[in-house]
């Protein structure tokens, strides 16, 4: 967090509205203010530095986001979605690892629900944090 509060502090010093979100930060870029936005943001990036990457997930950190999943499937369910089947975890693991090198996303029971924001109200997207 301490290189996201620098990121931050360095976009405010160049004179944007910053807010602190759950998931970092965001900043009003009004229309016609995005070029100035990106040198800000290139200024903070020479600053700072890149932000660091964070470590891929454990074999037990995938197992437990499927576990997550699963539960959300029973959720979905419960509000009357229709949920894709899920794969075995060692295909959804497979996967999982696959998505991390570029590949594409790991099967999700929201990859086909529609009106996706009011659904997770209800019930929520699991993400590792959750663990």
């Amino acid at each position: 967090m301490e290189h996201l509060d620098r990121f931050m502090s360095c976009l405010q010093e160049q004179g944007w509205t910053v807010t602190s979100t759950e998931d970092g930060f965001e900043v009003d870029v009004s229309q016609g203010k995005e070029k100035a936005f990106q040198a800000s943001e290139a200024v903070c990036k020479e600053r700072v530095g890149d932000f660091p990457t964070p470590a891929p997930p454990t074999e037990q950190e995938i197992e437990g986001l499927y576990a997550l999943n699963l539960k959300a499937v029973q959720c979905l369910k419960e509000q009357g979605i229709t949920v894709e089947p899920p794969p075995s975890l060692e295909l959804y693991a497979q996967q999982y690892r696959q998505s991390l090198q570029g590949g594409p996303a790991p099967w999700s029971p929201y990859a086909n629900v529609e009106n996706l924001a009011a659904v997770e109200g209800a019930c929520p997207q699991p993400q590792l944090e959750d663990l």
